[in-house]
């Protein structure tokens, strides 16, 4: 049979049931339960619409359908049921294009794309390439939302991707995606992708200004100024867990934390806190003042609120001979020195 006989156009569906491999490890009855489920109502569906299951992973599959409409329909019926009890977290991507049949098998590029699309997806989305897209444009029923371009691995050009927005659709966020992509991005690239410059800039112009709302308030109220330093410390002793946390938000949001982070984030909180202990130990941490009982030039007791002495602020005085006798200028003499 030629080569030309076995081609056709036709929209590729991927599908794919997201952290199998870990819940098979985890709940082996739940993850043998849930696998049933998608490969039943995968089976029924892709029938339902018109298609043909070409490959069955185990806990993906392919297929492929005459039309995009087809195709879209059947993803949106199987996400739906998949999100009833038992949930099945499945995320699936399609592309149209050329495809070549032979021995039960699909291959080209539209194959690739598909494959590259679906990785890049969260579990309860359906995302497709703008060939879909402009497939299914006269189709009120179907609501799109554009998810910006990719440049995937063995793909030439960077493609736009976009996401089935109905009802009960779950459209990813771009940080999120995190699918078969080039690897040319350079680090800092990776991190502004990650808004991690733009998150830590604004923690620490937040922390900046709680820092001078805080030292005016120590101030205003007489408190020891040595919280505003522990408060400074604490800022930016914290922020290495910071850092790692905004590198791995949605895993770690997820309770899927790696053992370096589980040493991490304690030994992190740790080391500020045994820093803070050793610098501030000693340090008289409440009022900036005392009172001072004493008996004026007069006689007569009089209690007054100085400052004590740590907090007080020095500078030289260069010393005077005394002009009258009076004790009090005296007194005066005597204890500029010290403030």
């Amino acid at each position: 049979m030629s080569t030309s006989k076995n081609r056709k156009i036709s929209a590729i569906l991927f599908a794919d049931i997201v952290g199998y491999t870990a819940l098979m490890q985890k709940d082996e009855a739940t993850a043998l339960q849930i696998v049933e489920k998608f490969r039943t109502t995968l089976t029924e569906k892709v029938k339902q619409f018109n298609g043909q299951i070409i490959n069955d992973y185990g806990d993906g599959c392919l297929c492929t359908f005459n039309t995009a409409i087809e195709a879209v329909d059947c993803a949106e019926a199987v996400q739906l049921i998949f999100q009833a009890s038992p949930i099945v977290p499945v995320r699936i991507g399609l592309h149209s294009g050329a495809v070549y049949y032979e021995a039960g098998n699909v291959y080209g590029d539209s194959v690739n794309i598909a494959s590259r699309i679906e990785s890049l997806g969260v579990a309860g989305a359906i995302l497709f390439s703008a060939k879909i897209q402009k497939e299914i444009a006269s189709q009120t029923n179907h609501k799109v939302q554009s998810l910006g371009s990719f440049d995937f691995k063995n793909v030439a050009e960077p493609m736009e991707v976009f996401g089935l927005a109905n009802g009960g659709m779950v459209i990813p966020k771009r940080s999120e995606m995190q699918g078969k992509l080039k690897e040319n991005n350079s680090f800092l690239q990776k991190l502004w992708q990650k808004r991690i410059p733009q998150i830590l800039g604004v923690y620490i112009i937040i922390a900046w200004a709680g820092l001078q709302l805080f030292d005016w308030a120590l101030n205003q109220f007489g408190i020891s100024p040595h919280w505003a330093q522990i408060f400074f410390i604490t800022v930016i002793g914290i922020i290495p867990s910071l850092l790692v946390y905004l590198s791995n938000k949605e895993r770690i949001q997820e309770g899927e934390l790696k053992l370096r982070e589980k040493i991490l984030f304690p030994a992190n909180f740790l080391l500020v806190g045994t820093t803070l202990f050793l610098m501030f130990r000693t340090a008289d941490l409440g009022a900036m003042s005392k009172d001072i009982t004493f008996l004026n030039a007069d006689g007569i007791e009089v209690t007054e609120t100085i400052i004590k002495e740590e907090f007080r602020k020095q500078f030289p005085i260069f010393s005077f001979d005394q002009i009258t006798p009076d004790s009090t200028s005296e007194w005066i003499g005597i204890g500029l020195p010290f403030w």
